[in-house]
């Protein structure tokens, strides 16, 4: 008679702990889209960069979907949540690199931080889904050390600042759509959709205001946009499938603030700022809340196993 055993399969990557590392990647991804929009700034407009990056990204990802899947990659039974979720993503994009080019990138990501907490809430309120007093523990530490960075009433609240937490509001509906379409759509067509929402925006504004796309495609660093293209299409398709197969939301919403170790290093590195005391102070708070959050996700997880089956 055959005797069953159960091993216990450890290096086997959960569901949770692949949520959390494709996320650090993307937000990772996006640092370094969000220092080259603040360098390429210097030299186009906010919606020029927008709507060009958006058109690369449209063209690569349509054209690789089209092209591996056929026409099955665009079919979509949420057509009108999806075109909602573009329409917040463009304007998102809009904002930030808006709010880049009068903030520091550290400051930049001391508002936008808030998003953990914007997003836990909602997918309680809107998705019903249990938060567990261990995330709301993390979450509110973060909002707190988020707060010690902004420092309410200085020199930080300027319209930089508004830019980036109305981006902010966006992205947190942003997420609840992802979660509450699931499994049900791939992140590819996310991510398309994405780019659509930004070409759309970027388009719409820059025809109110007459302004022309072809003279910059000669410009020197038109390069600079290209690559940012590229590095938002890994961004935006990491985060995606990071929210899409994560148990919970709040399981992964607190990693957005790995950002900030990136912001950091990059806005020194590139552009010689440096964070101050209280940035610093801030950052290591959370960091020690986001290592807290992942030690916690760990031991939550219950060890998969998989059954072997022993010859008599």
């Amino acid at each position: 008679m055959a005797k069953e055993k159960l091993i216990a399969a450890d290096r086997v990557l959960s569901p949770t702990a692949l949520a959390i590392l494709l996320t650090c990647l993307g937000f990772a991804t996006f640092t370094f889209t969000d220092a080259i929009a603040k360098l390429a700034s210097a030299g186009f407009p906010p919606m020029v960069i927008i709507f060009l990056q958006s058109l690369l990204g449209c063209l690569c990802v349509g054209g690789y979907g089209l092209l591996r899947y056929g026409r099955a990659a665009f079919k979509t039974t949420h057509p009108y949540l999806h075109a909602f979720r573009a329409g917040l993503g463009g304007c998102s994009s809009l904002l930030n690199v808006n709010a880049l080019k009068t903030l520091q990138m550290d400051e930049f990501y001391a508002v936008i931080f808030i998003a953990p907490l914007v997003v836990m809430l909602l997918v309680a309120a809107v998705l019903k889904e249990t938060l567990g007093l261990q995330r709301i523990i993390a979450v509110i530490i973060g909002f707190l050390c988020v707060l010690y960075m902004i420092q309410p009433g200085q020199s930080l609240f300027q319209i930089g600042a508004l830019f980036a937490f109305i981006s902010t509001l966006c992205y947190a509906v942003s997420c609840v759509v992802v979660r509450k379409i699931g499994q049900k759509d791939s992140a590819l067509l996310f991510t398309f959709y994405t780019f659509c929402g930004g070409l759309a925006v970027s388009g719409t504004v820059l025809l109110i205001n007459g302004v022309e796309v072809a003279p910059y495609l000669h410009h020197r660093d038109i390069w600079l946009i290209g690559v940012n293209g590229v590095l938002v299409i890994f961004g935006a398709f990491f985060v995606t499938k990071g929210l899409q197969i994560a148990p919970m939301a709040a399981s992964v919403t607190s990693f957005h603030y790995t950002q900030m170790v990136w912001g950091v290093f990059l806005g020194y590195l590139i552009f010689g700022e440096l964070p101050t005391t209280t940035v610093m102070i801030g950052a290591t708070g959370l960091i020690a809340t986001g290592l807290y959050l992942l030690v916690h996700e760990k031991q939550a997880i219950p060890k998969p196993v998989a059954v072997v089956i022993l010859p008599d």
